[in-house]
């Protein structure tokens, strides 16, 4: 079995490696669009405006500054506007396409998008949903 070895000065000689990412400012999208959530106590935990990013066109989420107190059985199926909320994640989802939940999730339905779900489709980051009015 032959060995190879660099000669000492290759070793001596450092490379230094910079690399520079540099993420474009993204302008927020404000999204026209109205939730109906028909728990107040659980509207009125979201606050007055959620950013929501793209999971891969499935869904959008957005991330929660704390847990909020839901009760509610884990959905088994998802379907297209549902609103849910994800506590392992800390996020709210809403899903723009049906199918079946990932067990271990436990993913809570806590209301419907009421309109405007055609808004998410076009947005990838910083979408922007203000929350308010009487359907929330």
């Amino acid at each position: 079995m032959a060995t190879h070895s660099l000669p000492s000065a290759a070793l001596a000689t450092g490379v230094l490696l910079t690399i520079a990412a540099c993420t474009p400012a993204v302008t927020p999208t404000v999204l026209n669009t109205a939730f109906s959530i028909p728990e107040t106590a659980v509207a009125d935990q979201l606050g007055d405006q959620l950013v929501f990013a793209d999971r891969m066109g499935t869904a959008q989420l957005a991330p929660l500054l704390a847990p909020l107190d839901v009760d509610g059985t884990p959905a088994t199926r998802l379907e297209t506007g549902d609103v849910a909320y994800w506590p392992k994640g800390l996020r709210i989802v809403v899903f723009l396409s049906e199918g079946a939940a990932v067990p271990g999730d436990e993913l809570v339905v806590i209301g419907h998008v009421s309109e405007g779900l055609d808004d998410f489709l076009g947005c990838d980051r910083k979408c922007v949903v203000n929350l308010g009015g009487a359907d929330r």
